[in-house]
């Protein structure tokens, strides 16, 4: 599936303006999160990143595009415990990646939304 160009567009100007570092290419829309060996079988086939829900609205038939705040790469994984959360959050050993997370998480989100929100004011602007 491809992304809106125009709302691709829109997005890439923003994060421009934000100074944000932006890696191009296809995304992965899978049914839980990629974890382990997994993440590289995947880099390998030429995924930047994976999600849960980009490709599920395309599939709606809306005009779609993507940002993604990444906090897990190949220098800070996530363990594949996470897949099953009930479980992970018992072993203390997984604490530190869930501060970790907790800590991050809100600052990127954050930055993620005003590039959202600047690239849709732009957006709009030029429809």
């Amino acid at each position: 599936m491809q992304c809106d160009p125009a709302l691709v567009q829109a997005l890439l100007a923003a994060a421009r303006t934000f100074q944000v570092q932006v890696h191009r290419g296809p995304l992965l829309t899978t049914r839980s999160l990629v974890v382990g060996t997994d993440r590289q079988t995947w880099f390998q086939r030429g995924f930047v990143a994976a999600d849960m829900e980009t490709g599920l609205l395309m599939e709606q038939g809306l005009r779609v595009a993507t940002i993604r705040a990444i906090l897990d790469g190949p220098e800070h994984g996530l363990s594949p415990d996470w897949l099953r959360p009930g479980r992970a959050l018992r072993q203390p050993r997984l604490w530190r990646e869930l501060l970790w997370l907790g800590r991050n998480s809100p600052r990127y989100a954050l930055r993620a939304a005003y590039i959202l929100k600047a690239g849709l004011n732009a957006f709009e602007k030029d429809a």
